[in-house]
């Protein structure tokens, strides 16, 4: 799977969280970075993935299945000036990620 990256989103910084099974360290990582590690199967649908971006459509256009899997909540999409960031314990309380102000 060859991914296309737009040039806007070369040198963005992308921040992850993990659990214990996935791949070591917070980031940031670059788009090219993430894109190896999504191509290799090592983010999971319960890695959360934060999110700064100026951009939701070009994003998404991009890792729509990255974004799919993760707890992001629909309504960045209508504002996604803001930072979708994942809540800690979404595994153990089974609830969604909350979108602060």
């Amino acid at each position: 799977m060859d991914v296309s990256i737009p040039k806007s989103l070369e040198n963005h910084k992308w921040y992850i969280k993990r659990d214990k099974k996935a791949i070591n360290g917070q980031g940031p990582f670059t788009t090219q970075e993430l894109t190896y590690y999504v191509q290799r199967g090592r983010l999971k649908p319960h890695n959360c993935i934060s999110l700064d971006l100026e951009s939701w459509k070009e994003v998404t256009a991009v890792f729509p299945h990255i974004l799919s899997s993760t707890h992001v909540l629909k309504t960045l999409q209508q504002n996604f000036a803001y930072t979708a960031q994942c809540c800690n314990h979404v595994k153990r309380h089974r609830q969604r990620c909350i979108l602060k102000n």
